[in-house]
């Protein structure tokens, strides 16, 4: 058998853990917070909000129109600018 333990002593053990599981809930809340802040910022950026819209074609050679320089590096249906390859 078990000896009784102080009332004091009991309740300080479960303050200790009750403040031990706060923390954790802490963390557990602030990193899920990032996660959503991280996943809508990315939504954000592929949305048609942050999409190429107006395009700018300027270079050495004349024989290829504007068209088919725009088509060919795929800026047809104003894409995202995340995914715009600069190249």
């Amino acid at each position: 058998m078990t000896p009784p333990i102080d009332p004091r002593i009991r309740q300080r053990r479960v303050a200790i853990r009750r403040s031990e599981g706060r923390r954790r809930l802490r963390w557990l809340v602030g990193a899920l917070v990032a996660v959503v802040v991280l996943v809508v910022a990315v939504a954000l950026l592929h949305t048609a909000l942050f999409s190429a819209r107006v395009v700018t074609v300027t270079g050495a050679h004349p024989h290829t129109g504007t068209a088919a320089i725009v088509t060919a590096a795929g800026l047809r249906g104003h894409p995202p600018l995340i995914s715009v390859d600069p190249g």
